[in-house]
């Protein structure tokens, strides 16, 4: 799984249509409605806002628009470029203010496409899906517990001194399946989040 790094645009130029195009970490569909509206109200004269998102949210979901441009030409064609670079949690918006020189079926998809590559150029990193759990162990293995989290950079979000000490950390599997050993008792908490490989 990848995302990418950081906000980006690109702006390029093709028979006097101007291409916009922005990436952004979205990660839900809530964020994508929102970052989209925001788009359409900077971009309020455009011909189209184009768009397309790839969200893990119970599952993977995709979504993608044309925004009146010929059926497959826009949206679609950002998409590709999102699971052909494995992106998650993304969203890529592309813009066109038309020039008026038509670009044709095959001019249109490309002109999408090359865009949406654009824009992510040297901007994606890969990332593991971690998982955070309630963590129990006694007394006497904490200590062995606290090297192995140190050990693996796992950072405690809350820690609880009760019959035994209770903890909250976030885990990939390979951490989960190291720590399952020394401690009594892991429960999922239903969040998740992404740390950079």
């Amino acid at each position: 799984m990848k995302r990418i790094i950081k906000e980006q645009f690109t702006k390029i130029i093709i028979e006097k249509s101007k291409f916009i195009s922005h990436c952004y970490n979205c990660d839900s569909i809530d964020d994508m409605n929102s970052l989209i509206k925001k788009e359409r109200q900077i971009n309020h004269s455009a011909n189209h806002v184009c768009y397309a998102c790839v969200v893990l949210e119970d599952g993977v979901k995709t979504y993608f628009n044309d925004d009146g441009e010929p059926s497959g030409t826009a949206g679609l064609q950002i998409l590709q470029v999102l699971k052909e670079n494995d992106l998650i949690n993304t969203l890529i918006t592309v813009v066109r203010y038309f020039g008026g020189i038509k670009l044709g079926i095959p001019g249109l998809s490309r002109a999408y496409k090359n865009i949406a590559n654009m824009c992510i150029k040297d901007n994606v990193c890969s990332v593991k899906l971690k998982s955070l759990y309630m963590c129990k162990c006694e007394y006497r293995a904490f200590d062995n517990v606290k090297k192995l989290l140190e050990k693996y950079n796992i950072e405690i979000i809350e820690l609880k001194f009760l019959n035994e000490i209770n903890f909250y950390a976030y885990l990939d599997d390979e951490e989960y399946s190291k720590l399952c050993p020394l401690v009594l008792d892991l429960q999922n908490q239903n969040k998740t989040r992404y740390c950079k490989i």
